[in-house]
């Protein structure tokens, strides 16, 4: 994840807030003629404003959705308008994650602990943002000891079992005891103490200028 991040991306919850309205503007407006128009460029506004490398990542998830969604919807009802459908909801699902791709986990924690959110929701982000890439790290290092010991299929299920499964499982374990250990030796609680924040994330004219663009492009869209 940490590979699309962006120095320049917008406030943290501003652009979670931005995701989130992508995503519900786009299934309620999934229908209209100028949505595709409005997908375009709103991805073109992500990539002026520095999320280049997200912006090309979702391409092949974007193909893929369209593909399977749009197959099987075309393979069930044969209608093209549900076709078209199903492809504008699945493109709505894709640009919603562009933000949080680019997005620095340190800033995003930081942003929630700006706003009081209750300690035990940002514990949980911060497991969850952590795990995730942690985890991906270990099972390639795994597939790497499976290589080195001569491994080189897990259709058989007792290769899938023993080889993969099995040390998974146990570096999960491992994993979830690490990060609990890490979040304790920070002095990280879940009391009511207050929290200072060394380095608050600031809100600049940047992120307005995105908020007016994008607010524009979606009400033209609707009126047009």
């Amino acid at each position: 994840m940490e590979r699309f991040n962006t120095k320049n991306a917008l406030y943290p919850l501003l652009g979670f807030v931005i995701s989130i309205v992508t995503l519900v503007y786009g299934l309620i407006m999934a229908r209209h003629d100028n949505i595709f128009y409005f997908y375009a460029c709103v991805w073109v506004l992500f990539v002026a404003f520095g999320y280049i490398r997200s912006c090309l990542a979702v391409i092949p998830v974007a193909l893929l959705m369209c593909l399977t969604f749009g197959g099987i919807t075309y393979a069930i009802s044969g209608n093209v308008e549900n076709t078209v459908v199903a492809l504008s909801r699945s493109i709505a699902i894709v640009l919603a994650f562009i933000p949080g791709l680019a997005v620095s986990s340190t800033l995003f924690i930081r942003n929630l602990q700006q706003f009081k959110v209750p300690k035990v929701i940002v514990l949980g982000m911060m497991v969850a943002l952590n795990f995730f890439p942690i985890l991906s790290k270990e099972i390639k290092q795994i597939k790497q000891a499976m290589r080195t010991r001569g491994v080189t299929t897990i259709a058989n299920p007792k290769v899938f079992y023993r080889a993969l499964l099995m040390p998974l499982m146990s570096r999960i374990v491992n994993i979830s005891d690490t990060l609990a250990l890490s979040v304790e030796t920070r002095g990280f609680t879940t009391d009511k103490s207050s929290v200072t924040i060394y380095n608050p994330v600031k809100i600049d004219l940047r992120d307005v200028a995105f908020v007016i663009i994008f607010a524009t492009l979606a009400v033209l869209t609707a009126v047009l």
